[in-house]
C-alpha cells in the first residue's frame, strides 16, 4: 500500500511574499519574513474554488519533495497529474530480478495471492537460468498490480490542492485516503489551500436546519449557498 516518507518542502514563505509582486513597483524582495495580513491575504487566494481562476497561483511556488512507495494498479492514476514530477524510480528494467530475489522485504502488496506470488517465482526462476527476452518479457508482463515500488517525487502545493479535493473520497481508500491525509498534514496546508472546501462539504450535511442562519452559510460562496438551500428546501418537502 501506499507508504511516504523523506517530505521535505520549500518555498512557503517565499511564495506567500511573491502575492505582492502584483502590486509592487521597482525591485522586488520575496526573502523577507511574512506578515499576519499576508498570511490573511494568501488564505483568502488559496481558498478560492472557482471555476477557471488564477488567484491561487502561488501555491505553485510552495515546493514538496517526498519518496513515496507505490502499487503498480496505483500509478496510472498517479501520472494524470501533470504537475506532479517522478525524479527518478525503482526500474523494472535494471533491477527486477534482484528486487524479486530479495529475501529482506515482500514487494507485494496484502492483497496479492500466495498463488500469484508462486508463478512470479517461478517465472523468476526460468529467467534466472537463461535471461533471454522472452524469459524477462514474461516475468515483467505477468507482474501482479500489487506489485510495489519506490520512486522520488517533486510537486507543490497547488497540484496537491487539486489531487486532493478529486481523491479524499476515491473508491481506492487505503491509497489515495492515505496520500490525501499526508496532504492534509502538510504545513499549513490545510488553511492556506482546503479550508474553505471543507467547511462548504460539513454545511452541505447540516441542510435539516435553516442553513442561512449559520455562521458557515454567511461564509460559502453563491454556488454552494444554492446547493445547501436546495437541500434543505429537499428536507422540508420530504416531510410533508
Amino acid at each position: 500500500m501506499i507508504c511516504i516518507t523523506n517530505t521535505e518542502m520549500l518555498g512557503l514563505d517565499r511564495a506567500i511574499n511573491a502575492i505582492s509582486n502584483s502590486y509592487s513597483v521597482g525591485e522586488i524582495d520575496t526573502t523577507k519574513p511574512i506578515t499576519e495580513k499576508q498570511l490573511t491575504v494568501a488564505k483568502m487566494l488559496g481558498n478560492n474554488l472557482d471555476e477557471h481562476q488564477s488567484h491561487d497561483a502561488y501555491l505553485k511556488g510552495i515546493i514538496v519533495q517526498f519518496d513515496i512507495k507505490y502499487p503498480q494498479y496505483w500509478t496510472p492514476e498517479f501520472q494524470r497529474y501533470h504537475f506532479m514530477d517522478i525524479i527518478m524510480s525503482q526500474s523494472t528494467m535494471h533491477s527486477l530480478s534482484k528486487i524479486l530475489d530479495d529475501d529482506s522485504h515482500d514487494p507485494y502488496n496484502k492483497y496479492v495471492t500466495e498463488e500469484s506470488k508462486k508463478q512470479i517465482r517461478e517465472l523468476l526462476n526460468k529467467y534466472l537460468e537463461d535471461k533471454s527476452y522472452e524469459n524477462f518479457i514474461k516475468l515483467r508482463s505477468n507482474l501482479p498490480a500489487g506489485f510495489e515500488l519506490w520512486e522520488t517525487v517533486t510537486t507543490n502545493y497547488l497540484q496537491l490542492k487539486t489531487i486532493w479535493i478529486q481523491r479524499h473520497h476515491h473508491k481506492l481508500k487505503e491509497d489515495w485516503g492515505t496520500f490525501c491525509n499526508w496532504i492534509e498534514n502538510l504545513p499549513k496546508f490545510r488553511e492556506l489551500c482546503i479550508e474553505k472546501y471543507i467547511l462548504n462539504e460539513e454545511a452541505k450535511k447540516a441542510f435539516t436546519t435553516d442553513p442561512r442562519t449559520t455562521e458557515e452559510y454567511a461564509q460559502m460562496d453563491d454556488k454552494n449557498k444554492l446547493i445547501v438551500l436546495n437541500r434543505y428546501i429537499d428536507h422540508l418537502i420530504g416531510k410533508k
